[in-house]
């Protein structure tokens, strides 16, 4: 495909040219390249190194894609040109090059990308920066879960807790805005664009503890939205995903700077779920517990110990399943090794250790299912 090398010098200049060769602008945009014509010469004086970060953008999202013959709308190439050429933000350059590489098809007809460029265009870069934050979180956390974002049942078990210094540390605002404030800003934010789900709680934890009793300190609990998937899914240059799929792993989200999961950012399992795993671990403590009593009764009297019983062998194995698949996955090692250490013990191990450990699966299921007191933390939104 021909294109005006004309149209090339004006969307970058020659620090920018390593990258912006005509074939790869050509391949990007289509034939709405000459749509524009000289258009784009208006922002080639101040803003072509933020138009040079958005189409490379654009061109790694894409990847092998890139060489499918395609075009943009011109709608939203002109979208595109109008806003990033502001986009100093490297999460801002990231969303209009996401959806650039999300907006090509064969005929150039599908214009969708204007309204999340409208979008994009009314949130502040501290709400976006929180946009893209949050839903990597989401997928970080959740992703194979089986949840579909689709699903409201399901939406309403995909939930975040977020502490305050790890929002404001994250979303990097000025030190002269207060956490409520910032809080304010991003969450309302997002909620009124339905960017996130309206069930949201955040401040002093005595007002989280509402949404989850389990909250440390202060902070926020969130859960995802539709629309907020789909921008998510968009941003990362796929128009043509459904959100459901967001949480599945085969789906490839070309990342520029990859997003690590902060400590204190934590899924919130469902309560009614831990309180009933809670209940079977407190029969299996009391199982045990009658079981050492047998044992050692017939220690005592110089009578053969029993052997564990299958079904008390089999109700130790529910709890540790249970536990790594709603509550700690890395308990589980733990957890199994003290079951094998009584049903497989060493040579030298005395039936009182072996007691010990069922003694200790008993006390580490029960302090993994129970409320954790610990300490309350600060309760302002500091």
């Amino acid at each position: 495909m021909d294109i005006d090398p004309q149209l090339v010098k004006h969307v970058v200049d020659v620090g920018a040219s390593a990258w912006a060769s005509k074939e790869v602008i050509a391949k990007i945009i289509g034939p709405t390249a000459d749509y524009l014509g000289g258009e784009i010469k208006n922002f080639t004086q101040k803003c072509n190194v933020n138009l040079s970060e958005v189409f490379e953008r654009a061109k790694r999202k894409l990847g092998p894609r890139i060489d499918d013959p395609a075009q943009v709308n011109p709608r939203v190439l002109k979208g595109v040109l109008s806003e990033g050429a502001f986009a100093e933000d490297e999460i801002a350059a990231e969303y209009f090059g996401g959806v650039l590489a999300a907006s090509r098809s064969q005929d150039g007809a599908d214009d969708r990308g204007v309204a999340f460029l409208g979008l994009i265009r009314d949130l502040s870069i501290y709400q976006l920066r929180f946009h893209y934050l949050f839903y990597s979180w989401v997928r970080h956390l959740f992703v194979n879960s089986g949840l579909q974002l689709g699903l409201p049942k399901d939406r309403a078990a995909i939930r975040l807790f977020i502490p305050m210094p790890v929002f404001t540390e994250s979303v990097n605002f000025s030190e002269r805005a207060a956490s409520v404030s910032r809080a304010d800003h991003c969450i309302l934010g997002l909620a009124r664009h339905g960017l996130i789900d309206a069930s949201y709680v955040y401040g002093a934890r005595e007002h989280v503890v509402s949404a989850w009793s389990r909250a440390p300190s202060a902070g926020m609990v969130l859960s995802p939205s539709p629309f907020g998937g789909e921008l998510f899914l968009w941003a990362h240059g796929w128009g043509d995903r459904s959100i459901n799929e967001l949480l599945v792993s085969t789906l490839e989200l070309s990342d520029t700077s990859p997003v690590e999961v902060p400590r204190g950012v934590c899924a919130i399992s469902d309560e009614r779920q831990i309180d009933m795993i809670h209940a079977d671990a407190t029969k299996l403590a009391e199982d045990i517990k009658a079981f050492r009593a047998r044992v050692e009764s017939a220690i005592a009297n110089g009578l053969v110990p029993p052997g564990l019983p299958n079904d008390l062998k089999a109700e130790a194995q529910y709890v540790i399943e249970e536990i790594r698949v709603h509550i700690n996955e890395l308990a589980e090692p733990v957890l199994t090794e003290y079951l094998d250490d009584y049903l497989y013990p060493p040579e030298n191990r005395t039936f009182k250790q072996r007691l010990e450990s069922l003694a200790n699966l008993a006390s580490m299921a029960l302090s993994l299912t129970s409320e954790e007191e610990g300490e309350a933390g600060d309760d302002s939104a500091e």
